[in-house]
């Protein structure tokens, strides 16, 4: 059997109904459709999670929208070779607790 780590959240109770009726549509448990998402997020590039976690300054997070949704309609063999061909800079800032932020530079590939 596989190692696992075990991890508590606290979801607001209309959050909770949605993932007890997209558990029930899909025949999930709550336990391996929570799995299923941290996995999904965890193969993310930086970019798309920044994207899905909500925290892209509102001045890119449009393009940024549209270069998400375009890698996912591609074959992953073609977002790898379209991959390295070019990049953009893109800062991300999130909010840290008490007021303070954190700006950081990563890179997104242009199409």
């Amino acid at each position: 059997m596989s190692e696992r780590d075990i991890i508590k959240i606290a979801v607001t109770p209309a959050a909770k109904q949605v993932i007890e009726t997209v558990g029930e549509r899909y025949g999930m448990t709550q336990i391996e459709l929570a799995s299923r998402l941290y996995l999904w997020l965890a193969e993310q590039d930086e970019v798309v999670q920044a994207s899905v976690l909500g925290i892209l300054p509102e001045s890119v997070a449009a393009d940024v929208a549209k270069l998400v949704l375009a890698r996912m309609a591609e074959p992953a063999t073609g977002r790898r070779k379209a991959a390295k061909t070019a990049s953009k800079a893109v800062h991300v800032t999130t909010e840290l607790p008490g007021g303070k932020t954190r700006t950081r530079k990563t890179t997104t590939k242009k199409r």
